[in-house]
């Protein structure tokens, strides 16, 4: 496997080979598991020792695994407003007691969430949020609101689920230095044990090799890590040899890692310029929307309009227009003003 400027990444040996046909670890195979790890300890640095990591077949799997072991039914969980659409499609079958908390351009309002919490009888379970380039709101959180709501978190003592694929495609500073676009995360000021944060490659390096991890207190991972023996056994030997492959080709302190990401930042950060030049050009009045500083989504309201899915199902599609109505992220099924559009 090659980059696109000829650079070879992968090229297995006879025993690499050999071990990724075969069965492995569940939690993963050791040299992945150990540069992931290593990562999450570069970039995180999480305020505890015992933590650990379980990789997956792809982040949604993660999701799936986590909401199935620590859900029962009629629990009470919240999830921002609008949210996305894959993981209501995982909760929605459970039975569960679902509150919602409105985004804004900074994400999560921690006095809506605060006034949620107060009217409960009994704490929620988690707050499941994602809190850069948020699908589909394209909105990020900002550390002040990230420590008040973790602030709450503890007060009202329920988890944070960090569902977080969109991390690295934070572009708001034009930086040669990556690390200056990514923001402090929930794992990384988790001094009370209470983060599952979930992470993909799907967006920065492949979607086909479904590979994602979840990271979090080790009696948490240990729980999801009996969940994925019991399903699946471990993610795909092949899929996870390739990417430990391309790490080990990037080099010592992942700094082959951060220039690749450099390139990903620049490639969404054009793409999403164009993007937003273009809407303001051809629809000007016709929509409101915030502009994206991470992700790939851009969140239209409609204006004049009550329900954008018959436009956006019927006419749109006819037209060859792929949006996707507001609706669907909705987390009560409600008629929404918005679709969500992807540069």
């Amino acid at each position: 496997m090659k980059t696109n400027d000829g650079e070879k990444l992968v090229e297995f040996s006879q025993e690499e080979l050999n071990a990724a046909l075969q069965y492995s670890a569940t939690q993963g195979m050791p040299p992945l598991v150990k540069q992931i790890k290593g990562l999450q300890s570069h970039i995180h640095k999480p305020p505890y020792e015992d933590w650990d990591i379980l990789v997956t077949t792809g982040s949604q799997s993660a999701l799936y695994k986590a909401f199935v072991s620590l859900l029962n039914e009629n629990d009470t969980i919240l999830v921002e407003n609008p949210t996305y659409s894959g993981a209501l499609s995982g909760l929605n079958p459970l039975n569960l007691n679902v509150l919602s908390v409105h985004v804004d351009d900074k994400g999560i309002i921690p006095s809506e969430l605060e006034k949620v919490l107060s009217k409960l009888k009994n704490p929620p379970k988690f707050l499941y949020t994602i809190p850069t380039g948020q699908n589909p709101a394209g909105v990020t959180t900002c550390e002040e609101r990230k420590r008040e709501i973790y602030e709450l978190a503890m007060a009202y003592d329920f988890l944070i689920l960090e569902d977080d694929p969109y991390y690295y495609l934070n572009f708001k500073n034009d930086s040669q230095n990556v690390k200056d676009n990514l923001t402090r995360s929930y794992m990384s000021i988790d001094h009370d044990q209470r983060v599952l944060r979930f992470d993909s490659f799907s967006k920065i390096i492949s979607s086909g090799l479904r590979m994602g991890f979840v990271s979090g207190p080790k009696e948490l991972i240990t729980q999801l890590n009996l969940h994925q023996q019991a399903c699946d056994l471990h993610a795909s030997g092949l899929s996870q040899m390739c990417l430990a492959s391309v790490f080990q080709n990037w080099g010592e302190n992942y700094a082959g890692f951060f220039n690749h990401l450099h390139m990903v930042q620049s490639f969404y950060r054009q793409r999403g310029k164009v993007f937003c030049e273009l809407i303001d050009k051809h629809l000007g009045d016709l929509v409101s929307y915030n502009k994206p500083v991470a992700g790939m989504f851009v969140w239209l309201k409609l204006n004049g309009f009550e329900d954008t899915s018959e436009l956006i199902e019927e006419k749109a599609k006819d037209e060859g227009v792929l949006l996707v109505p507001g609706r669907s992220f909705d987390p009560h099924d409600t008629p929404s003003q918005y679709v969500r559009a992807s540069y």
